[in-house]
């Protein structure tokens, strides 16, 4: 990322670390930029959500664009809960929190 190390107080990704080539490279990146203390949220869906979630989520959102979630995870896998928490550990984070 263009910018300088210890540049935000809080970085935020929704949605998109299941895309990452290299996860790992991300996160050290995202660790980089923020300051001592700074916070990393990182949020994306889980493999393993809890199907009454799920359910709530067809009702709220729809159940076309949630069979179109369905479909996407095929194209671009989605992390299980505990797969997501890992992906700190090998890198300048070194662990994550849920």
């Amino acid at each position: 990322m263009p910018f300088a190390d210890c540049s935000f107080d809080i970085a935020v990704s929704t949605g998109a670390i299941h895309h990452w080539k290299d996860p790992t490279a991300g996160l050290n990146e995202i660790c980089r930029i923020l300051k001592d203390g700074g916070y990393a949220l990182i949020y994306d869906l889980v493999s393993d959500t809890p199907k009454s979630i799920m359910k709530t989520a067809s009702e709220e959102f729809g159940r076309l664009k949630i069979f179109l979630l369905w479909l996407h995870a095929f194209d671009e896998p989605f992390y299980s809960h505990k797969e997501l928490q890992l992906l700190a550990c090998p890198s300048l984070f070194k662990e994550g929190q849920t």
